[in-house]
């Protein structure tokens, strides 16, 4: 019978080592780290999080113009991975990577190896829109920006870049409430979208004086289709010179902000402030709150 001898607790230990070494010795590059293993974006909306540790960059890579216009141009990156789409119809797509761990920038480019063509616009950092045409194939390039730390992993997401509609009205007549004009209106904004509202008013004061105040973005809409009344309360910019009743003018600004634009409404209208007799104003109680009127003209869509 063979004689047979245990094996030691250190032969046991250093013989899991060296099976275990080959497996931690270093990670593979992610599966879309080259233009062949591109991830297909199969439709929007789409969102990944994966890690740019391991990444690398070739000649595909390093033909893609970067940095992009404005960087330093003497930037070089390390780390890249690759997207694909194909859009069924013309679209305008935003791309945001704004939640990763360091910054990015993002090409986006049509073509094959050697022959890899820019998008107009396709080049920013972070975050960004651009328009793309249907049936075509566009390759978007996620570059990591030097000084990334070393657990760094990639946030990324594609959507239709949409924008922001708004329809608005005015009220002519507003309140008048110690000094201070309160104007009001409606608005309507695409849902998701985050809106406000900002208002600068003048007056005539006293010996051809000019009463002046603004409140700039202080209320906030309501996005989600259909239209919600907003009102805002301007204080004069010098308490010595407080709004009066009677004729003013006000200057509107309505914003609606996604993550990848922004639209703004604007308009200058004349209205008139009437005290407000209503409530602890006037302690009056008798007459309900002047709310205005709102007349067609007033109506303006974005």
């Amino acid at each position: 019978m063979p004689c047979t001898k245990p094996l030691s607790a250190v032969a046991l230990v250093a013989g899991l080592i060296v099976a275990l070494w080959p497996a931690t010795a270093g990670a593979a590059p992610p599966t879309n780290d080259t233009f062949a293993g591109a991830t297909v974006i199969p439709s929007l909306p789409y969102g990944d999080t994966l890690g740019m540790g391991e990444a690398t960059v070739d000649a595909d890579d390093a033909s893609l113009g970067l940095p992009c216009p404005g960087d330093d141009p003497a930037l070089t990156f390390t780390h890249s991975i690759w997207f694909a789409y194909t859009p069924p119809e013309d679209q305008k797509v935003g791309v945001n990577t704004s939640g990763s761990s360091s910054s990015h920038a993002i090409s986006i480019v049509t073509g094959a190896p050697g022959a890899l063509s820019p998008v107009a616009g396709g080049c920013f950092t972070e975050v960004g829109s651009v328009a793309l045409a249907a049936n075509t194939t566009y390759y978007i390039v996620v570059s990591e920006y030097p000084g990334a730390p070393s657990a760094r992993f990639l946030s990324f997401h594609v959507s239709l870049a949409t924008i922001p509609e708004l329809v608005a009205t005015y009220d002519r007549v507003g309140r008048w409430v110690a000094g201070t004009g309160v104007l009001s209106g409606t608005a309507s904004c695409f849902a998701g979208a985050v809106g406000n509202v900002g208002v600068t008013m003048k007056q005539s004061g006293p010996r051809d004086a000019t009463i002046g105040g603004q409140n700039d973005f202080a209320a906030e809409l309501v996005c989600d289709g259909p239209p919600h009344r907003w009102s805002i309360t301007v204080v004069p910019s010098d308490p010595d010179f407080p709004f009066r009743r009677g004729n003013a003018i006000a200057a509107f600004t309505l914003r609606a902000c996604t993550d990848f634009m922004c639209q703004e409404l604007r308009a200058t209208l004349r209205v008139r402030l009437k005290e407000d007799r209503s409530g602890p104003n006037r302690g009056r109680g008798k007459r309900p709150p002047m709310r205005g009127r709102t007349r067609a003209p007033d109506a303006i869509h974005g």
